[in-house]
């Protein structure tokens, strides 16, 4: 197996690129710097609302006060391991990255912090061994800031990262696992993400491992979720969590953390013919009493 790592230029997909590279056979480091940029998409980017958007993000930002570098990397520099294998790219979907990618033989791809993958000959490069690690439980919360919809809704059991296999969708492919941190009161929107970040990173290298040796999984993701884009949180969206968080003893539970992992549901049984098709089953009472 030859893993070629896409991530974005954030400090946790830089952590994650490390602890893929020191437990897999990494041959390529693309990160991506910038957008994909057309017409269409910025015309959309100038509508008001996604300006609104853009600078309550920023503001957001501006004001947390979890420092993302001393979280992920303590007293060491924040930089790649390999540092040899980073190529930089304006946007992942630059027909140069697929070209990279298949010069340097990768038949496995792990994904993180990027875009959404739009290129064919890069969806195509590696299908059943292209993973996505989705900072969200899918299918209930997908795209934007998910850690954040889920304590809104009270969702603490649904608080954690996706991996799953990637499609043309945003946040849709097989899922491989579930990843959930630790969740106490007093944890943050921040820190909850950054410790789902950081507890998924390893589960995401295992499951190439387990892939590669043979392992069957994945399993089709369930109707129903919602996909929560960056314009759709509001700021009164932000002053409702505040205020739970005012009030003390948020998120009022404390759950364990774990990873959960989807194998591939068995094939269905086939269709027995006559004289062989099978009877009705008497139906037992689940309750032996004594007479």
């Amino acid at each position: 197996m030859r893993v070629a790592v896409l991530c974005g230029p954030s400090l946790r997909a830089m952590y994650v690129a490390n602890v893929l590279c020191a437990r897999l056979p990494v041959v390529r480091i693309v990160r991506e710097t910038g957008r994909e940029w057309s017409w269409p998409a910025l015309r959309r980017a100038l509508r008001p609302g996604a300006l609104w958007a853009r600078a309550r993000r920023a503001l957001r930002r501006s004001r947390c006060r979890f420092d993302e570098r001393n979280y992920y990397f303590a007293d060491q520099p924040a930089r790649f391991d390999a540092a040899e294998l980073v190529r930089e790219c304006a946007h992942i979907n630059d027909p140069a990255v697929a070209a990279d990618l298949r010069a340097c033989a990768a038949d496995a791809v792990a994904v993180f912090g990027t875009s959404l993958i739009r290129n064919p000959d890069l969806l195509n490069l590696a299908p059943d061994r292209m993973l996505n690690l989705h900072g969200g439980i899918s299918p209930d919360y997908r795209g934007a800031d998910s850690t954040f919809w889920a304590l809104l809704a009270h969702d603490f059991t649904r608080i954690g990262c996706t991996i799953h296999r990637i499609d043309r969708h945003i946040d849709h492919g097989d899922l491989i696992a579930h990843v959930h941190p630790h969740v106490r009161p007093g944890l943050t929107e921040e820190e909850l993400f950054s410790a789902a970040v950081r507890d998924a990173a390893p589960v995401f290298a295992e499951a190439f491992v387990r892939l590669a040796a043979g392992d069957v999984l994945g399993r089709p993701q369930p109707p129903g979720g919602r996909l929560f884009l960056v314009r759709d949180r509001r700021s009164r969206h932000d002053r409702e969590l505040r205020d739970q968080y005012r009030r003390g003893n948020f998120p009022p539970v404390e759950l364990p953390p774990r990873a959960v992992w989807f194998a591939a549901p068995p094939p269905a049984p086939a269709a027995l013919t006559a004289p062989f098709a099978a009877t009705p089953r008497r139906r037992l009472d689940p309750v032996r009493r004594k007479a």
